[in-house]
């Protein structure tokens, strides 16, 4: 009769189905806050093509434009390589690279896994 009483016991029943849940939710969470470093990378390699043609197009120096980049993307989510400006003439030029967004959460291993190319069109000020 009272082995009856325990099985139909349902004290702490909502403790263990949480504890069940508890890894997937912080999966979840890992997850989630990854996607949004990875969105905030991409808005910072863009902002940093913006301002290095913005130099570029009022200096003309490329070693100028390239120290602006630098110091935008000088941070543990995105690295760049191949940095050029390329010359289409009558005054205008692309800025162009390859932002190497990493993944933060994770082995070393994976933290220049995405290569995404980056690129702005603009013409100097004269």
């Amino acid at each position: 009769m009272k082995s009856k009483q325990y099985i139909s016991n349902e004290k702490g029943s909502i403790n263990i189905e949480f504890m069940g849940l508890l890894p997937f939710i912080l999966i979840l969470l890992v997850v989630f806050v990854q996607i949004l470093l990875s969105g905030y990378s991409i808005l910072l390699a863009q902002k940093g093509a913006h301002e290095s043609a913005k130099v570029y197009s009022i200096t003309g120096s490329v070693t100028e434009a390239e120290d602006v980049l630098k110091e935008i993307t000088s941070t543990s989510l995105l690295n760049y390589s191949d940095f050029e400006v390329i010359n289409e003439g009558n005054s205008y030029f692309t800025v162009q690279f390859t932002g190497e967004h990493g993944i933060l959460i994770g082995p070393d291993s994976w933290r220049d896994l995405i290569e995404l190319p980056h690129y702005t069109y603009s013409r100097m000020i004269e």
